[in-house]
């Protein structure tokens, strides 16, 4: 027995111009398809929000290799100081230079440094992390 339809479309034609990029195509869409994925955690890993209490130390995770605990440590300080997630996430609010490096730095599990570079920078050090504002004087 088939799944129920979702979505059922016959003869879709598309044309762009002269050009036809669709013609006459017929689309059957079962229910259970349009909601397979839903239930399975992305691939980059769980969001989880962060910590409730803005004073609570950062404790970096087990993964994290012993000559690195402190860098992580830092990493971990400046993220909470960022609106990454939560009801009060702030698009672009980090800056991108010191974003890509966390990103890349975690996935890694603090052993590869970020493309380009030779060693694994603190926040403060990330090339590129001090934008001025266009009132400074630079």
């Amino acid at each position: 027995m088939d799944a129920p339809l979702a979505i059922r479309a016959r003869g879709i034609t598309k044309c762009f111009g002269d050009v036809i990029a669709l013609d006459g195509v017929d689309l059957d869409v079962a229910q259970a398809s349009l909601t397979a994925g839903l239930a399975t955690p992305p691939a980059c890993g769980v969001d989880t929000p962060a910590p409730q209490n803005p004073l609570a130390a950062a404790v970096p995770s087990a993964g994290v290799p012993a000559d690195k605990q402190q860098l992580a440590a830092k990493w971990d300080e400046w993220k909470s100081h960022q609106w990454l997630t939560g009801p009060d996430a702030k698009p672009d609010y980090a800056n991108p230079a010191q974003m890509n490096h966390f990103t890349w730095y975690q996935s890694h599990e603090w052993k590869k440094p970020y493309p380009g570079e030779d060693k694994i920078f603190a926040p403060e050090d990330v090339p590129g992390a001090y934008i001025p504002s266009p009132e400074s004087d630079g």
